[in-house]
C-alpha cells in the first residue's frame, strides 16, 4: 500500500491538489534512504525530474541537522558544516547571537544547557567560558571534543554559500539582546568576509531583518515564517525572500511568489519523496538535515541509466 504522505506529494507534483501541505503527515524516519520514484517512466518526465533538482539550492541545516543521538555531527558547529559540503550541500544554514563580551557564535539556543556540557544563557556568558565547552552533547559521540565556532571562524573554514539566521529570542529566560546591534554585528562580520559566496540573512523577526535592510547591506533577506501569509509583508517590505515551513508549501503559494519575483526557500525537509515534489512546482531551496539524501536524488535523476538517449537541456 502506498503511504497517504507519499500519495499526497505525487499528486501535489503531478498538480492534481492544490491545497496546504500542511495536510501531510510527519512520520518518516531519519533513517530512510533517499528512493527513486519509479513512476517516471517517458524521457520527458525523466528530464523534468532532472532539470528541476538540478535547479534547487541543496541548504544543510544547521550544517546536518540539530544535535541527535543517532549523528555524529553537533548542530552548528565545524565538523557538521563539513560533513554537509561533503554530502552535497552548496549551502549552510546556520544561527548566530551575542555573548556577554559581544562576541558572534553560531549556536541555535537562548541557553547552553542542551547542546553543551555548560549551563546558562548565551547573553550572559563569555567566549572564553562557551569555548571551554563541549557541543557534542546529545550526539552519538559525546566523547569527542568539539567547540561552538564563531561566525568569523565559520567564514574563514566553510568554502560554502551561506544563509546566516539572526536569532532574536523573546527574552523571556535570559537578557534578550538588542536587535539593532545585532544587526549591525552581524553585517560587520560579513563585510570582512575575504570568500567570494552568496550570503543570506534571514529570521523569523520582521524588525531585525528591517534593520538589516536599512543598513543599506549587500547580503540578500529572507523571512522564516509557517504561514504563507508571511508572503504579504514580504511584499510590502524590502526583504527579498520568503523561508517557508515544509508544511505549509502549496502550489499556489509558490505561484504567487514567483509571480511576485520573490524567492521561496523551503524549511526544514527530509523526506525523498516531498523533496522531489517541491522542487518539481519550483520552490528555490531546500533546507534540510540530510543534504545527501538531496544530491543522492539528483545523481539518480540524472544519471545515464535514467535518462538513456533522451537529451535533457536545463
Amino acid at each position: 500500500m502506498i503511504p497517504v504522505r507519499t500519495l499526497l506529494w505525487t499528486l501535489l507534483a503531478l498538480g492534481a491538489v492544490g491545497t496546504t501541505a500542511a495536510l501531510l503527515p510527519r512520520a518518516v524516519a531519519d533513517s530512510e534512504p533517499a528512493q527513486r520514484d519509479t513512476k517516471v517512466t517517458t524521457p520527458e518526465e525523466r528530464c523534468a525530474r532532472c532539470r528541476s533538482l538540478s535547479r534547487v539550492v541543496n541548504c544543510g541545516h544547521r550544517g546536518s541537522g540539530p544535535s541527535r543521538a543517532t549523528s555524529p555531527f553537533p548542530e552548528n558547529t565545524l565538523p557538521a558544516f563539513h560533513h554537509a559540503t561533503r554530502s552535497g550541500a552548496s549551502m549552510i544554514e546556520l544561527d548566530v547571537t551575542l555573548t556577554a563580551d559581544d562576541q558572534l557564535i553560531v549556536f541555535h539556543d537562548e541557553r547552553l544547557d542542551r547542546t553543551t556540557t555548560g549551563t546558562g544563557c548565551v547573553s550572559r556568558s563569555s567566549l572564553a567560558y562557551i569555548r571551554s565547552l563541549n557541543a557534542a552533547k546529545g550526539t552519538a559521540a559525546p566523547q569527542q571534543h568539539v567547540g561552538v565556532p564563531t561566525l568569523a571562524e565559520v567564514m574563514s573554514t566553510v568554502d560554502a554559500d551561506l544563509n546566516i539566521e539572526i536569532k532574536v529570542h523573546p527574552g523571556f529566560r535570559c537578557p534578550p539582546i538588542h536587535r539593532s546591534h545585532l544587526a549591525h554585528r552581524v553585517i560587520e562580520e560579513i563585510r570582512g568576509d575575504t570568500k567570494r559566496r552568496r550570503t543570506i540573512i534571514s529570521s523569523f523577526d520582521v524588525e531585525v531583518l528591517q534593520i538589516v535592510e536599512a543598513i543599506g547591506s549587500d547580503p540578500q533577506t529572507g523571512l522564516i515564517s509557517d504561514s504563507p501569509r508571511a508572503l504579504r509583508i514580504v511584499r510590502r517590505t524590502a526583504i527579498d525572500a520568503l523561508h517557508l515551513h515544509t508544511m505549509r508549501v502549496s502550489r499556489r503559494v509558490v505561484a504567487a511568489a514567483r509571480a511576485a519575483g520573490i524567492p521561496l526557500r523551503v524549511w526544514t525537509e527530509n523526506d525523498p519523496q516531498a523533496m522531489v515534489a517541491l522542487a518539481r512546482i519550483g520552490v528555490d531551496t531546500l533546507i534540510t538535515d540530510h543534504p545527501e539524501r538531496l544530491t543522492e536524488l539528483l545523481a539518480a535523476a540524472c544519471s545515464d541509466s535514467q535518462l538513456g538517449s533522451a537529451s535533457c537541456s536545463p
